[in-house]
């Protein structure tokens, strides 16, 4: 494959994972809107992040075990309109019920490209996967860190339905970008899943721990994009809650970047547990501090140390079993999104009961996890 054709895959992968991005992190930042708009309750409002994402881990892991069966090109297209029409759903639902419905549709739809673009992107890259998926990272955090701005800017302009109707047209430059593109020859070598790979990847402690370290992190990640704005407005008092987590996003830029960077002189195990060591007594600061600065700077730091966890540790699981890419790539967005569908709504049960900043301290249980899972990682 000529360089222009490998410069023009990668660049509709980063332009559908900035504009997914986007998408993921309007539904923290319009939650309490959306609460309003709906008049539901506390309990069930953590229900927007696990309709997004319960979708998402059954067809991901699907089309990762199928991936070397598949048309690659014709996958991701279908995968980025579908995801445009639920996004467009989204933004016209009636009722809350349909809402979810239209955000567990898009999860569905989004699975099979993100299945398939980190495995692409590795055929192209694959002496550098750690530095790549981290700056595939970084592209993700840049979006990410714009969806709270456009949803502040679409409730200022009356409705946070608009930011989801803009965002319905964005994916079109990505599709058409697919549509004149040819299947990488590379990906040809790419193995689907069978029982004699079932047994080959459980067999590999690289690919377990992988697994249940993703889950902690998904834990970390999800609760703070879908709760972090509730935590600024109802106990810290600040007026725009999106800001609090604009930060927090705003650290994954320069943080990802830099692991990008030094990764290829660093060893991947030892930076996982160095970040995962930094994070705990951040995350149990979190609920204490009662400085606004204060509050920023614990939420900066603590994004920044977050922002490598997934990125790095999904990497060294691929590297483990390059021949198997596409299937562990599904495997660690399949355990990511688990973290991420499972504990919001714990924090919203939490937080009913009593509220959001104890419901926190889950945060550094969860990442008291993932430092012991890093942990057994390096001894092994």
């Amino acid at each position: 494959m000529n360089r222009q054709s490998k410069t023009a895959w990668t660049a509709a992968i980063l332009l559908f994972v900035s504009f997914e991005s986007v998408g993921f992190q309007l539904r923290g930042s319009l939650l309490p809107a959306i609460q309003s708009t709906y008049s539901t309750s506390t309990e069930i409002l953590g229900l927007v992040a696990t309709a997004g994402t319960l979708g998402f881990v059954a067809a991901v892991l699907v089309t990762g075990a199928v991936a070397g069966r598949l048309n690659i090109r014709l996958t991701m297209i279908l995968s980025v309109s579908v995801v445009g029409i639920s996004i467009l759903a989204v933004g016209i639902a009636p009722s809350f019920g349909i809402l979810l419905a239209a955000l567990f549709i898009r999860g569905i739809a989004t699975a099979p490209f993100r299945a398939l673009d980190r495995a692409v992107l590795g055929h192209f890259y694959p002496e550098s996967r750690a530095q790549v998926f981290n700056g595939y990272a970084v592209i993700w955090a840049v979006g990410a860190t714009t969806g709270p701005l456009i949803a502040y800017l679409a409730t200022r302009f009356g409705n946070w339905r608009f930011a989801y109707l803009a965002l319905s047209i964005a994916f079109i430059p990505a599709a058409g970008l697919l549509l004149y593109l040819d299947v990488p020859d590379s990906l040809a070598a790419e193995k689907p899943l069978n029982r004699n790979s079932l047994r080959v990847l459980g067999s590999d402690p690289a690919v377990r721990t992988m697994i249940v370290g993703l889950i902690f992190s998904g834990g970390v990640e999800g609760s703070l994009f879908t709760w972090l704005p509730y935590f600024a407005t109802t106990h810290a008092g600040l007026e725009d809650g999106f800001l609090l987590l604009m930060v927090y996003l705003a650290a994954y830029i320069p943080a990802r970047y830099t692991y990008s960077r030094v990764l290829g002189s660093f060893n991947p195990q030892i930076m996982i547990i160095v970040l995962a060591s930094l994070a705990l007594p951040l995350a149990i600061a979190l609920p204490l501090v009662e400085s606004k600065i204060g509050l920023y700077v614990v939420v900066c730091l603590l994004g920044a140390c977050v922002s490598g966890l997934f990125p790095t540790l999904s990497a060294i699981g691929v590297d483990s079993v390059p021949a198997y890419s596409s299937p562990i790539n599904s495997l660690a967005a399949a355990a990511g999104f688990a973290g991420i569908s499972t504990f919001p709504p714990i924090v919203g049960i939490l937080t009913a009961r009593a509220d959001i900043a104890r419901a926190f301290y889950l945060l550094p249980v969860l990442l008291a996890g993932y430092l012991i899972v890093a942990g057994f990682l390096y001894r092994t």
